[in-house]
């Protein structure tokens, strides 16, 4: 072997510049390795406060929106927007309607407009009505928007006539 030549693996322990390391100084080295947490309370420490928070508040938003906070609901809601542009939409919507109610959620809420039905239509522009000075700037652009288009397209003179009254709100 010359001089500049690194010893191969099987050559280290015939090298005398080769200093085998001791079990424990491995386990020191093995330790400090960046993939193995040198804490072993971060495994034991309590849930953050911030995460408990959302946990209750996320209960307390269950409680207090009643059987709107169920899984059922939230089930049929799911139904009502799988539906939306099929036969079976105005099917969805009444039998949501009849168990809930009108919904709060834009997202449901602007679905609904495209119902057949005039009730239903009136009942959910109401609704964004009511809830629009609480939106935010992208929310009521996207209420405007579809205003706009329902507006273009809606052929009854009462429905047309409510359109454009939530449109001069916005």
């Amino acid at each position: 072997m010359g001089d500049k030549e690194k010893p191969s693996y099987h050559d280290r322990e015939s090298d005398p510049y080769y200093e085998k390391k001791s079990f424990s100084e491995l386990d020191k080295n093995r330790n400090k390795s960046r993939q193995i947490s040198r804490d072993e309370t971060e495994y034991n420490k309590p849930k953050s406060a911030e995460w408990m928070k959302k946990q209750l508040l996320r209960g307390a938003e269950k409680m207090f929106a009643g059987s709107k906070g169920t899984s059922e609901h939230a089930r049929m809601q799911d139904a009502v927007h799988e539906s939306y542009g099929s036969p079976n939409f105005d099917a969805a919507v009444t039998a949501y309607l009849e168990k809930y109610g009108m919904p709060d959620d834009m997202r449901t809420l602007l679905v609904l407009l495209e119902s057949k039905n005039k009730e239903t239509f009136l009942g959910a522009l109401a609704k964004l009505n009511e809830t629009i000075p609480s939106r935010s700037i992208t929310e009521k652009r996207t209420i405007r928007t579809k205003l706009r288009v329902l507006e273009l397209s809606v052929k009854d003179v009462q429905t047309k006539k409510a359109v454009k009254a939530a449109l001069e709100k916005l």
